[in-house]
């Protein structure tokens, strides 16, 4: 498997967790300590995926 098939399944997968917090946090029933942690969860996640989107398109310069 290439590192771009690797990349996009982890930035997929980080996505797909990151919709799931969100939908349990629109549906409001948690408390707002519980909310407050997920809020963070969701950044943790984009930052995640930023960092990875930015390694694969550094990867791809470097190949070129």
């Amino acid at each position: 498997m290439s590192s771009d098939n690797v990349l996009g399944h982890l930035v997929h997968l980080l996505k797909d967790q990151r919709e799931s917090v969100k939908e349990d946090m629109v549906r409001g029933m948690m408390s707002f300590e519980m909310y407050h942690k997920q809020c963070g969860v969701v950044r943790g996640l984009d930052y995640a995926v930023q960092l990875i989107e930015d390694l694969a398109k550094q990867l791809e310069r470097d190949d070129e």
